[in-house]
């Protein structure tokens, strides 16, 4: 059972264990290589393109909009990311996005580009971020520069800290998924395989 960080960087090692007998399974996030048998994970460009509609329900269809991505290559991220950008192209084309930085994997990396996004003069509506550490990231990096209540957020997956900003109206909303789930039914998975 594998989560894959990067749409093909383990394909040897996973040509090499289907060669042996091994049998894979995919949870969260899929490769462009087709060693695994199956896959167990979200409709990720679903989600996107649910961020995308509630962003442009909260914006009343019009706006600037920043899109926080994860890191180039992440197949769950970039499949999050791509619902997002097509659904604002083809459903809410008065949406603008105005930036898409690759804001990093962790709380540390999405804090620091954000904080240098905002801190400069632009007129940003809201900012959806397509993974849980940019999430608590970009929640600090709008927290400290005064504009969690100024500008529109919608974040992905759920921890008591985002809950938290949601119910004190720091965060708009966040788009969750059931990793526990997801992990549960890959390894059920593999025992049936």
């Amino acid at each position: 059972v594998l989560a894959p960080n990067h749409v093909n960087m383990a394909a040897a090692a996973l040509r090499q264990a289907l060669a042996a007998g091994i049998r894979i399974v995919l949870i969260d996030s899929g490769m462009t290589v087709r060693y695994h048998r199956c896959i167990v994970a979200s409709n990720n460009y679903r989600a996107g393109q649910l961020a995308a509609a509630h962003t442009a329900t909260l914006l009343e269809g019009a706006g600037n909009v920043i899109l926080a991505r994860h890191m180039p290559d992440h197949a769950s991220t970039h499949a999050r990311e791509q619902g997002f950008v097509d659904a604002i192209r083809t459903k809410h084309p008065r949406l603008k996005v105005i930036a898409d930085p690759y804001v990093g994997s962790s709380l540390g990396e999405a804090y620091r580009a954000m904080s240098e996004l905002i801190g400069r003069p632009a007129d940003i509506d809201a900012v959806f971020a397509v993974g849980e550490e940019a999430t608590m990231g970009i929640l600090r990096a709008l927290t400290e520069h005064d504009r969690q209540r100024t500008i529109k957020f919608i974040g992905f997956d759920i921890n008591p800290l985002i809950r938290e900003a949601i119910l004190e109206g720091q965060m708009d909303a966040t788009v969750v998924q059931n990793a526990f789930q997801i992990g549960y039914q890959g390894v059920e998975t593999a025992y049936r395989l």
